[in-house]
């Protein structure tokens, strides 16, 4: 009689034949899936587990692991954030487990998709932020729309607009390098990407995004050195929007298409109420103090 070998690979079993051999059937197998793809801002945890028809003492080993994931032995838990790096890559975990007469091994990819930000997250303390607002110290303005608005265009992304009159001074926030300067539209346009900004760079490699600025209100060229708190040009009315008002937001990279990659953040200098994260809420006014 042929014996036939039973391996379990992913809740799949593959059967083999050897000549001249006796029947015989796997003893143990995995009772847990592993999940296979995450978002790269929440956390994976996966708890694996084995039975077997004849013994409790079942013996795991792990073969494969992404760098990003701990596993912890005693718990049999694998955990761990995938983090923005290792967005839209694909990883793979590979596990065995033994009796003591079968063995079973469990393998899985693992997508890390880019996907939706966190928008419920602790900003950190506004004292220890290395960013001003970017209006003159005594000038007020008010929220417009604040952060993660799920009704509006901040959907999923940290931003914030503030009211300004035309014409009002807008200063870096933070030291950097002018990256990509667009100041050829005309004020009141409407057309929405045919705004006026300035991208600048910063020594960590994030980039802040002035956005509406008015035509030909920037003082340098791209590749400037700014210093905080340098003006680097004035509240407009370019693209679409009927209100002169500066779009703010902060970004892990250079990028300006997608919101995806905006960091939370909060200044040192905001005279103002801040909301449970520690941000700054629409409909409030803050000073620069």
């Amino acid at each position: 009689m042929k014996r036939i070998n039973i391996l379990v690979l992913s809740g799949f079993m593959l059967l083999g034949c050897g000549e001249d051999s006796v029947e015989a059937e796997s003893n143990i197998r995995f009772i847990t899936a592993i999940q296979s793809e995450i978002d790269h801002n929440v956390s994976y945890r996966y708890r694996y587990q084995a039975e077997s028809e004849h013994t409790q003492d079942i013996t795991y080993n792990v073969l494969q692991l992404p760098s990003w994931m701990a596993h912890d032995e005693e718990n049999n838990l694998l955990e761990g954030t995938p983090g923005w790096e290792n967005k839209e890559r694909v990883f793979t975990i590979r596990l065995s487990a033994t009796d003591g007469v079968d063995t079973v091994l469990q393998s899985k990819e693992i997508s890390v998709a880019f996907a939706n930000i966190i928008c419920k997250q602790d900003f950190g303390d506004p004292a220890e932020s290395s960013f001003i607002l970017p209006f003159r110290v005594g000038v007020s303005s008010e929220i417009l729309q604040s952060y993660c608005n799920p009704t509006n265009s901040h959907n999923n992304t940290f931003a914030y607009d503030f009211l300004l009159e035309m014409g009002e001074d807008i200063i870096a926030a933070r030291s950097g390098t002018a990256v990509q300067i667009q100041e050829s539209f005309p004020d009141g346009n409407g057309t929405s990407g045919e705004e006026n900004f300035v991208y600048i760079q910063h020594d960590d490699g994030t980039v802040i995004r002035y956005v509406h600025l008015m035509q030909n209100s920037v003082p340098f060229a791209e590749g400037a050195k700014v210093s905080q708190g340098a003006v680097i040009g004035k509240n407009g009315l370019s693209g679409g929007t009927p209100i002169p008002h500066l779009h703010f937001e902060l970004f892990r990279a250079f990028t300006w298409s997608d919101k995806r990659y905006a960091l939370p953040i909060n200044f040192n200098n905001a005279e103002g109420d801040l909301d449970s994260n520690n941000g700054l809420i629409t409909g409030e006014v803050y000073t620069a103090r």
